[in-house]
């Protein structure tokens, strides 16, 4: 999954006593409901497999064209630009968790029409259906999360997005692997009347409740997310934390002082050069893209490999994020992502010229790719939006925030609706050497631009961009200190 806010937390004493027993438990149980609805996000992903086997049905009704497929499958990319952008001012005027509930039976309903199409319009409207409430669910998960878990629980709670993220995309992968293209699109409906269940049991969000005045409401949802908590203080941190927050005019103005420009082009720069690096053209178009390879597995258990890779990976970066610094983490796994896909484009050229010849030599570019995902799910994909929410100066972070997340969507779009055009002109094995090349460019911009913010309060992260010394290599202690005595 992949989208994310600037944190936001009901809770956000660290100072309080320890929730008890059952507040603990019912944070955890109202998280991992929210947190299951990003299997959509995966599912909207890993859905161009079911697409790839109805194309290729010889005895389905309605013929997709090539030209459908570039569309349908770029199509995510360019609907969440504007879904995302439709969600802010939804959640403020219905709340967080309503919208949230909201959309998830349109999304049963968008399934059904890309299983049942009487029509290849009906195709569309499926698709863009699907994509505007995956857009939706992307918006909210991490605020909603956020706000509804104390911060002794967050870095639990906010790896089960991705994670589940990673459960379905595998689900869509696999399904079309050993079932037909309807019943596969389908079974992808299955999940969300149990979701919808499930998600009546989670409160609203307190911060929505208290900037409605609905005070008694808020503080029924305080009680029922930690019995232990002193509601009043927790009532006062809100309503202070919610004053600070800064008007989107305020913000434009700010953005323009160099301080504030300067991280927001940065974590820009890395998310623009991660996806022109190919990660979702390797998710969306995985199927395809291995079938047109020549890869002695049969396509589709070659994504179902794929997606399994991304979920074991997405598990370890849970584990490993807060034990290696953001920096030495982002900076490796760009350097191997760029070899193996480096790796990948040189076998599929060498197998172009002279033949691989079959059997282990053509499972190159399989490996390498594997290699790419594993390292993906830990740095690459993970990274950058910790980066939105700790590199982003509070004056800018809600615009900072936007004006990426729109730039990462479109990007998506682009590299999607030209990757078959890219192939045409460069051959498959030519066009991973580029992303390989894109991906050492981002290792470039992390070495010497990128600075070291594990450990940093936010205020000491946004002292070193403000600094005169903003090069990576700096210590950034040392500079926090430095302009700490100026400051005085």
């Amino acid at each position: 999954m992949e989208g994310s806010q600037p944190e936001k937390n009901c809770l956000v004493s660290d100072v309080q006593p320890a929730p008890t027993n059952q507040g603990c438990l019912r944070q955890v149980f109202y998280s991992m409901v929210v947190a299951s609805t990003a299997l959509h996000l995966g599912m909207v992903v890993g859905w161009s497999g079911i697409l790839m086997k109805q194309k290729n049905d010889p005895e389905a009704e309605l013929v997709v064209s090539e030209g459908d497929v570039v569309w349908l499958v770029s199509l995510l990319g360019l609907v969440w630009t504007f879904s995302s952008f439709a969600s802010g001012p939804l959640m403020e005027h219905l709340g967080l968790r309503r919208l949230l509930l909201l959309s998830l039976l349109p999304s049963s309903l968008c399934w059904l029409l890309l299983a049942f199409p009487l029509a290849t319009w009906v195709i569309y409207v499926g698709r863009v259906g699907t994509c505007v409430t995956a857009g939706i669910i992307n918006t909210i998960l991490q605020p909603l999360l956020a706000e509804l878990c104390q911060p002794r629980y967050r870095g639990f709670v906010l790896t089960l997005p991705e994670i589940m993220v990673s459960v379905g995309l595998l689900f869509s992968y696999a399904l079309p692997r050993f079932l037909s293209w309807q019943v596969s699109a389908a079974l992808l409906a299955a999940p969300f009347l149990p979701m919808f269940l499930l998600m009546l049991l989670v409160p609203e969000s307190p911060y929505w409740l208290l900037k409605r005045d609905k005070k008694d409401e808020a503080k029924k949802v305080l009680l029922r997310l930690d019995p232990s908590c002193d509601v009043t203080e927790e009532i006062a941190i809100i309503k202070s934390s919610c004053a600070d927050d800064p008007t989107f005019l305020e913000q434009v103005q700010q953005l323009k002082k160099g301080r504030n420009a300067r991280p927001v082009l940065l974590v820009l720069s890395h998310f623009l050069l991660r996806e022109l690096g190919g990660p979702s053209v390797i998710f969306m178009y995985s199927a395809y893209m291995f079938k047109l390879a020549g890869v002695q597995l049969d396509a589709f258990t070659c994504s179902i490999l794929v997606g399994a890779m991304r979920l074991l990976a997405t598990m370890a970066s849970a584990v490993v994020s807060d034990r290696v610094g953001r920096r030495h983490m982002l900076l490796c796994t760009a350097v191997v992502c760029a070899a193996a896909q480096a790796v990948a484009g040189g076998a599929l050229l060498l197998g172009r010229d002279t033949t691989l010849g079959g059997g282990a030599l053509s499972l190159i570019p399989l490996v390498a790719v594997l290699l790419y995902v594993a390292f993906y799910g830990v740095g690459l994909a993970p990274i950058p939006w910790v980066l939105v929410g700790e590199l982003l100066p509070t004056a800018v972070r809600s615009l900072g925030a936007a004006i990426v997340s729109s730039v990462f969507a479109l990007s998506v779009f682009v590299i999607n609706f030209i990757f078959p055009s890219l192939i045409a002109l460069l051959s498959l094995g030519g066009t991973f050497l580029l992303f390989a090349v894109v991906n050492a460019s981002l290792a470039l911009v992390v070495f010497f631009f990128l600075p070291e913010t594990s450990g940093l309060t936010l205020k000491e992260v946004e002292l070193v961009f403000a600094s005169k010394h903003r090069l990576a290599r700096d210590n950034t202690e040392e500079i926090c200190r430095k302009e700490e005595k100026a400051d005085v």
